[in-house]
């Protein structure tokens, strides 16, 4: 995680790393319950080692990819889509009524129970494929031109952003 960490320019993805706790210890203790373990890797052989480690525990835990280059362990239904179907259901939502904006793995669950899914321009081929449509990029400002161009009449922008009301006489 310290080689990940270092490969970045942003601070905000920066992973807090604590190497001062023995987590072994308070794992065995049962004092700490593990929510999610985070495997950085550099090659497909990393990444093949991890996989390995991950397969016996497949019935008992997610594996997702979070990033290109992090792969994640994680309880069974610890996800977006699980969430927010539990969220909607608390509010009294239905999921079938949103629009999902998508670009990594740790999306798809989400992307499959929402009523409209759109992949960002550099979402990974498997968002791609379920999505109904595709637009451009994040760092494109993809969401703004598929909200502005596709879902909101230049009405309801004038009503929402009354400092733009005048561009669209």
């Amino acid at each position: 995680m310290l080689k990940y960490n270092a490969q970045l320019d942003n601070d905000d993805y920066r992973i807090p790393i604590d190497t001062e706790t023995d987590y072994v210890a308070l794992l065995k203790n049962n004092e700490i319950e593990v929510l999610k373990i985070l495997f950085p890797f550099n090659s497909s052989t990393e990444l093949e080692q991890f996989q390995t480690i991950y397969h016996p525990f497949k019935a008992a835990a997610d594996g997702v990819f979070s990033q290109k280059d992090l792969f994640d362990i994680q309880a069974l239904n610890i996800n977006k889509g699980y969430a927010f179907k539990k969220l909607c259901a608390l509010k009294g939502y239905d999921p079938q009524q949103f629009i999902f904006y998508g670009d990594n793995y740790n999306d798809l669950q989400l992307a499959k129970i929402v009523g409209y899914t759109v992949a960002m321009g550099n979402s990974v081929l498997e968002l791609k494929k379920i999505a109904n449509t595709t637009t451009m990029t994040v760092t494109d400002n993809g969401v703004r031109e598929h909200l502005f161009t596709e879902v909101l009449s230049k009405e309801q922008l004038a009503e929402f952003l009354p400092q733009v009301k005048n561009v669209f006489k």
